[in-house]
């Protein structure tokens, strides 16, 4: 899978994060079952893996672009992360969207 080449995309991914390491909600939406499979760790809450992802980004993390092809999501591209978290090996998929 090719890394995100983008400056500016990469730059607005970090912004998101940062707001919701910052406590602001409502930038990141975790679906059901990432939060079912992340966060039965006791202690592991949405917002320590909020701040964990973007600390992975702010320290050069690679972040994964792909062009998503599910026809429920219509929205071009695919980002998705792959990193340690919560004593365990995390694939996260995101998406930008307006």
């Amino acid at each position: 899978m090719p890394p995100l080449t983008d400056a500016e995309i990469r730059q607005q991914i970090l912004a998101t994060l940062e707001l919701e390491a910052q406590g602001v909600s409502g930038y990141v939406i975790w679906r059901a079952q990432a939060r079912d499979e992340l966060f039965e760790e006791e202690g592991a809450t949405q917002m320590l893996a909020n701040e964990e992802l973007y600390e992975f980004v702010r320290s050069g993390g690679r972040i994964n672009e792909l062009p998503e092809k599910r026809p429920e999501f219509d929205s071009g591209m695919l980002y998705e992360f792959r990193f340690r978290i919560f004593r365990k090996e995390a694939y996260v998929e995101s998406r930008l969207e307006e």
